[in-house]
């Protein structure tokens, strides 16, 4: 498949062998480049792009803007739970972005349960119970708890749903590991 040019006329026309060795009408090239690609860029998690972390930021915008709205007609549901469901889907990916960029975090895999549950408990305590009791601001409401905990279990199941360490897949060579070719 040519790319509109021909690789060995420009070899041929400039000395640029050493920047460009690959010849791109080959069709081995591209699956070279593709070999070439690191791993996380394709198959990592995307942190700040991560399309739950984006649904989840457009979704608490449209409903902070639809509460400033509809002021006393809004719908009492969303106004109390809907941004406890986003929390961690939006938290999450922000916490660990900045540890990756902290080297806190070694791989660019999607968010363990762990991690998850470690920002679910250090934000359930600080404003379930140390900001109502301490600072008397806001209401403990065990149900924000509750909601959550339902947004980061959804979220841990989105983010793990085709994670290749618990199937055993490699994807840079599209085979399981330990796969044999057939002798035939």
């Amino acid at each position: 498949m040519a790319l509109g040019f021909s690789s060995r006329l420009l070899a041929q026309s400039l000395p640029l062998s050493f920047l460009w060795p690959w010849d791109v009408d080959e069709p081995s090239f591209y699956l070279r480049a593709v070999r070439e690609i690191p791993h996380s860029m394709i198959f990592g998690f995307k942190y700040l792009l991560d399309p739950l972390f984006l649904l989840s930021v457009a979704l608490y915008s449209i409903n902070k803007s639809s509460l400033l709205i509809l002021g006393p007609w809004r719908c009492k549901i969303c106004n109390w739970y809907v941004n406890d469901l986003l929390l961690i889907p939006v938290l999450v990916p922000i916490m660990l972005f900045l540890s990756r960029m902290f080297v806190l975090r070694k791989d660019d895999s999607p968010p363990t349960f762990s991690e998850i549950i470690v920002l679910l408990t250090i934000w359930s305590i600080m404003f379930e119970i140390i900001g109502p009791f301490c600072f008397g601001k806001g209401t403990s409401d065990p149900v924000d708890v509750f909601a959550y905990c339902l947004g980061g279990l959804t979220a841990w199941i989105v983010w793990n749903r085709g994670d290749c360490r618990r199937t055993g897949f490699r994807h840079s060579l599209g085979k399981p590991e330990g796969h044999k070719e057939a002798a035939g």
